[in-house]
């Protein structure tokens, strides 16, 4: 994990899923940023975004991320040479506006070379 931004309290949810390991409250919104340091040799991963959008970073229903019922979405980028994924879980009563927050602020992350 690199980031993890939630726009509410929260605590470690039992389990052993790593994205997902939050529980928070329905109305809130969580983001997590994960780096893999290590990759296949043929692993090829798509630039990042210039914008993180609702189309570049959709949200599915539930069941999309493992281990989290709510709405979610994921997309895996390269920055400066570095693998990402970056992960968005709404709660079930989440606004629209709070999910569009979450995207916005992923734009704000600053990747510098290894």
């Amino acid at each position: 994990m690199r980031v993890v931004a939630i726009s509410a309290p929260f605590h470690f949810a039992p389990g052993g899923c790593l994205v997902a390991a939050y529980a928070f409250p329905s109305t809130a919104v969580a983001l997590v940023v994960v780096e893999w340091t290590r990759l296949g040799r043929n692993d090829r991963w798509s630039p990042r975004p210039p914008h993180f959008t609702a189309k570049t970073l959709p949200l599915h229903p539930p069941p999309a991320i493992e281990c989290f019922a709510g709405p979610g979405g994921s997309l895996e980028f390269a920055d400066h040479g570095r693998h990402f994924a970056a992960y968005v879980m709404a709660g079930r009563r989440a606004k629209q506006r709070l999910i569009d927050r979450a995207r916005a602020v992923l734009d704000t992350l600053r990747v510098t070379p290894r």
